[in-house]
This record gives structure tokens, C-alpha cells and sequence, in this order.
């Protein structure tokens, strides 16, 4: 029997994430096939999910390093190898995890098969791709004209990037066949979800940041925002779980500056949540962001979040309901939204942690299912 939903996925090796979408897809009963292109042996196999009861992984090593720079020819070998994969008759549905490479390789089936397929669309088809070459920007809304289905990460590619870049006429014409499905946490953060069972004590604000200490993430803006607190009159305290290269000099500033700054390195996810649970707000304020997990995980222990404005987490709450969105290099924007937290952590603690169940894989899956579905009615009542 042919697989109902054949998955095209590059990115595939790049997180586990998708190995727990397929997992969770299988539980429900969908028939699926992963091919996963690959340019080194050493890759067959990678991030494999658990055993599937219903489908199976294809993985196949099509291009090399080489080709990377050259779009045109790393799609064409993955569209060979793919028609090795989908063979002559195929049936079903396909979902192509990203825009501009595996999204390539669907159009090309549906110009081919006219077999209809969903298409995700990732940080780098928007911010690397569409953003810097024009031309991509022409075989992008080719790709997302004739999907289907568009599922977006973010509210904020969904509304904002996309409008940027396509304009309103077209934007408007993918936004209909839109959903924004989010990445699912694990569900050690689910089983845990706790509320808080105390507010911060007046004149204090314990901040935590999780993630790596590297320039994308901006870590160093927490110190001057903690220093600003500091001035204010406020007691703060700053914890840095992760590690990266700018650890050394962030110790020092932190000195400099007089702030208050633990420094834990890289933590288990037991470490994590008992750090959370010690905490008040959880402030990640990235140049750029996919999506961030560590916002709905933070949430799950009735944290409050500071955010990045225009990035991947922005938009999938109104503004004041979990935490704030900000300017991520404005030090003065980041400490006004944390005096507002401050202000309003009761309301904004317990929304917090009823919202981060909406990231449960279950919650994602759903969504899935719900596409998936639509997808192959259409085509079950169209053949």
C-alpha cells in the first residue's frame, strides 16, 4: 500500500523535532514516508524516530557540500533522487519542510503528478533566501501559489515578513490557505507544568536567560538592563543557563556593571526547570529567532516572558497576555517591560502557564492532522 503522506525533509538532520512530528503522526494512524536527502554517509540514519508502525524512512545521499551554493543544481539532484523515492505512480499527499529547496522539490512532483502538497515555510526561506535574492522571492510565491496548504512557524513570517516581502495582493492570496503551527516541547514540560506558588517580593526581580551566549542571542543587553533595574533602586538578580563564546567577557561585564550575575553553563532539563521555578521572568530578547522553545517551556512553570518583537515567538499572544515583545537593543524598552511584568505578575504568571499547553505535541499534531486530512479529502474527492 503507498504511503498517504510522503514527507520531503532536508532539515530533517538538523533536529529532532521532526523525528517527534512523524512519531506522534504515527500513533494516529497516518501512512507516511520521510525522505530525508542527505550529502555525507555518515548521515544515513541521523535522528531516526522511534519505530514507525506505519511508515518508513528513506534516506539517500544525493548531493555533496559542493552543490550547496548552487541552488539550481542541488534541487535537480534532489528531484532525481526524490522520483526514485516516489516512483512512476504516486498517491497521496506530500509536505515539503521548507520554501525554497524541499519545496522545490514538491512543485516539481505537482507540476509533474499534479499530486497536491502542503509546504512549510522556515526562517532561512524568509530572512536568507527571499530576503537577499530577488529572484527567489519569484520561485517562492510560485511554490506557495500552487501549495495547497502554507504552514508557518510564526505569526510574524504569517503577517508581517511575508507582507514585506510579496506585498498585500499576494500575501493576501497565501494567507487563506495559512496555519501557524508551532514547535512542540517535550513532554517532560508538559508533565511538569506548574504554577507559581509565589509573587516576587517587592523591590525584586529574579531574570533568567536560557540558550546559547552567542551574538545572535544578545545576552549582554540583560547585564545593562539588570544595571538599569539596579539604579531604579530594584534588587535584581541575573542567571545565564547555556555557554558559548561570549561567556567570559559577559563575566566581566557583569562585574563591571555591579549586577548581580550567576553564570551556570550548559544544564540538564532538571537543572532547567528547578533554575525556572527559582525564577520570576525569563527574558530572551534575540537579534533574530525562529521560534525560541525555551519561551512555552518557561511558561510551563508560570514564567512570564520577554520577547523579541517581529521574531519567531512574537504575535502568537496579544501583547501584556504572557510577557511583552521587545526591541531587542533597546535596554531601556526591555527594563520598562520588565517593571510591567512586575506590575501585573499575577495575571501574567497564571496566563503563562494555562497558555503553554497549547504547545503539547498532542496540541501540535492535532493541527497536523487537521491539514493533513483537508488535504487528502480534497484529493480523494477530486480522483
Amino acid at each position: 500500500m503507498n504511503p498517504e503522506i510522503t514527507h520531503v525533509n532536508s532539515y530533517h538532520l538538523s533536529s529532532k523535532l521532526h523525528a517527534r512530528l512523524l512519531e506522534h503522526l504515527d500513533q494516529r494512524g497516518f501512512r507516511q514516508k520521510s525522505f530525508v536527502p542527505v550529502q555525507r554517509e555518515s548521515d544515513l540514519s541521523y535522528n531516526d524516530p522511534a519505530m514507525l508502525q506505519h511508515g518508513q524512512m528513506v534516506y539517500v545521499k544525493c548531493f555533496s557540500v559542493l552543490d550547496k551554493p548552487f541552488w539550481p543544481v542541488k534541487v535537480l539532484k534532489l528531484w532525481r533522487a526524490f522520483r526514485s523515492v516516489l516512483g512512476d505512480k504516486p498517491s497521496g499527499i506530500l509536505h515539503a519542510h521548507s520554501l525554497l529547496v524541499n519545496g522545490a522539490v514538491a512543485w516539481l512532483a505537482h507540476r509533474t503528478f499534479s499530486i497536491p502538497y502542503a509546504v512549510s515555510v522556515r526562517f532561512t526561506d524568509i530572512h536568507v533566501f527571499m530576503e537577499w535574492m530577488i529572484w527567489f522571492r519569484w520561485i517562492g510565491w510560485r511554490i506557495l501559489r500552487d501549495a495547497d496548504e502554507v504552514v508557518f512557524l510564526s505569526p510574524s513570517y504569517k503577517d508581517k515578513q511575508l507582507l514585506r516581502l510579496l506585498g498585500p495582493e499576494k500575501t493576501a492570496f497565501i494567507q487563506k490557505k495559512s496555519t501557524i503551527i508551532p514547535n512542540g516541547i517535550d513532554s517532560f514540560w508538559i508533565k511538569n507544568r506548574q504554577k507559581k506558588e509565589r509573587n516576587p517580593q517587592t523591590g525584586k526581580i529574579s531574570i533568567i536567560f536560557a540558550g546559547q551566549l552567542i551574538k545572535r542571542k544578545n545576552p549582554g543587553v540583560l547585564i545593562q538592563v539588570c544595571a538599569l533595574l539596579q539604579s531604579q533602586g530594584l534588587d535584581v538578580r541575573l542567571d545565564m543557563a547555556g555557554s558559548g563564546p561570549l561567556l567570559s567577557s559577559l563575566k566581566k561585564e557583569a562585574v563591571k556593571a555591579g549586577v548581580n550575575a550567576h553564570f551556570h553553563g550548559e544544564v540538564s532539563t532538571e537543572e532547567l526547570i528547578t533554575l525556572y521555578r527559582n525564577s520570576d521572568i525569563l527574558a530572551v530578547t534575540s537579534v533574530w529567532e525562529t521560534f525560541g522553545l525555551v519561551y512555552p517551556e518557561a511558561m510551563t512553570q508560570g514564567l512570564p516572558i520577554i520577547y523579541s518583537e517581529n521574531q519567531g515567538f512574537d504575535g502568537y499572544f496579544p501583547d501584556g497576555k504572557v510577557g511583552y515583545a521587545v526591541r531587542p537593543k533597546d535596554p531601556a524598552d526591555i527594563a520598562d517591560k520588565i517593571l510591567k511584568i512586575s506590575s501585573r505578575y499575577e495575571t501574567l504568571s497564571k496566563n503563562a502557564y494555562e497558555e503553554s499547553a497549547a504547545f503539547s505535541w498532542d496540541k501540535v499534531t492535532d493541527s497536523f492532522s487537521e491539514i493533513y486530512t483537508r488535504m487528502l479529502n480534497r484529493r480523494n474527492t477530486a480522483g
